[in-house]
């Protein structure tokens, strides 16, 4: 018959301090991750915006190049319409001209608009509030149902 005491003393327990040493290391590496991750997608939401920023600049200046060519268009055919100015009349060529110019600055501005909807959508889903946006775009409205991304020029 025996009896005996067994103490570890956490002081002296090289193997514990060297597993609690590389915890440590680990969190912090973990920690390190998490916060490198968060800057480079706060770079890539910055970046998103800066893009955004850029396409509807893009787009102001494709809608005064469509309107400058509606009323270009609008004024040639007063003048075909009347004989021409100054005793130089307006030919149906000159006419179809500024008829396909307004045409495609039309498309150029439906370009626009659609570049500045997509990227206002991926920085709705790069924030994370895409899917509130879907929800509250799929609830029964007064309309079809459908409506623009929200506006985030703030």
């Amino acid at each position: 018959f025996g009896i005996g005491i067994q103490a570890t003393w956490p002081l002296f327990d090289r193997s514990k301090h060297d597993k609690a040493e590389e915890s440590a290391a680990i969190e912090k590496h973990d920690r390190q991750q998490a916060e490198l991750a968060k800057i480079q997608n706060d770079e890539g939401n910055l970046a998103l915006w800066h893009s955004l920023r850029e396409l509807e600049a893009q787009e102001q200046v494709a809608d005064l190049q469509q309107q400058l060519a509606q009323d270009t268009l609008a004024a040639t055919v007063t003048q075909m319409n009347q004989g021409g100015t100054n005793g130089e009349p307006v030919t149906p060529q000159q006419a179809d001209q500024y008829r396909v110019e307004e045409r495609t600055r039309y498309v150029g501005l439906q370009d626009a608009q659609f570049n500045v909807t997509r990227v206002k959508l991926n920085l709705l889903s790069a924030v994370g509030s895409l899917e509130d946006w879907a929800k509250e775009t799929a609830q029964p409205q007064g309309g079809s149902g459908t409506s623009n991304p929200p506006d985030l020029s703030h």
